[in-house]
């Protein structure tokens, strides 16, 4: 987040905060409360996903940051901008089912932590419209990658 706020990075403030927040909401409140949660195979997903979207992104940013941008490699981009088209939706998806699987623990009662797990329908609201929000932001942030690739010409820009 600071690298974006301090405009080192590219990626606007505001969209960082959020997946930086939305992350620390899954990992948090709906993972570690849950033991359900943490022995699903969601949580794999969501990891892997995570950590597959990050590698490249990072070393996209890196390569900027030493380079001029005519002299970043094409592998490097068509990676940045290319793999979240499988990692995106399977990492929405993990998310997704983290977010169940911790609502079914709270009715359950098998969720621990923190006191807003005591008052069930906060929990469930929030859920609820997180869980409707993922829909959403994961359509607009695929068509927002989609626009940057169509704008960006490879052939001319990237070795």
């Amino acid at each position: 987040m600071l690298h974006s706020l301090l405009k080192i990075v590219r990626s606007p403030f505001l969209g960082t905060f959020l997946q930086v927040m939305s992350r620390l909401y899954l990992v948090h409140v709906c993972t570690l409360r849950s033991t359900e949660a943490q022995a699903h195979w969601s949580l794999y997903l969501m990891v892997v996903s995570w950590s597959c979207v990050e590698i490249p992104r990072y070393l996209f940013y890196t390569c900027a940051q030493l380079m001029e941008s005519k002299k970043i490699p094409s592998i490097i981009f068509n990676m940045r901008y290319s793999l979240f088209m499988v990692l995106y939706p399977t990492g929405i998806t993990g998310e997704m089912v983290q977010m169940l699987i911790a609502a079914q623990a709270l009715r359950n009662g098998t969720a621990t932590g923190w006191m807003l797990f005591e008052y069930g329908p906060m929990f469930s609201v929030a859920a609820s419209y997180r869980f409707i929000s993922f829909t959403w932001i994961g359509y607009l942030v695929g068509k927002n990658i989609i626009t940057k690739r169509r704008r960006s010409n490879v052939a001319d820009n990237y070795c």
